[in-house]
């Protein structure tokens, strides 16, 4: 997923979630490790999981990169 900023990634989700269940993996290229990073895809992507009840697991990162495994998703 490379949306850089939060409406971009929350559209992304809203579009897609119906796609994504238990086994998927995405892969965020700027998650995290810059100026205000906790207010974009990082946000988008909690508000999701809150949203749908997904469970995840952080697999991989690299200097902005992240990369997740979703467990279960509640739809």
């Amino acid at each position: 997923m490379d949306c850089d900023i939060y409406s971009s990634t929350v559209t992304i989700f809203e579009n897609l979630h119906r796609f994504l269940g238990s086994g998927s993996v995405i892969i965020f290229d700027e998650y995290f490790n810059y100026p205000n990073w906790k207010e974009h895809e990082y946000k988008a992507f909690k508000e999701y999981c809150e949203k749908y009840n997904v469970l995840y697991k952080y697999f991989a990162s690299g200097m902005q990169q992240v990369a997740v495994v979703i467990e279960s998703e509640g739809h």
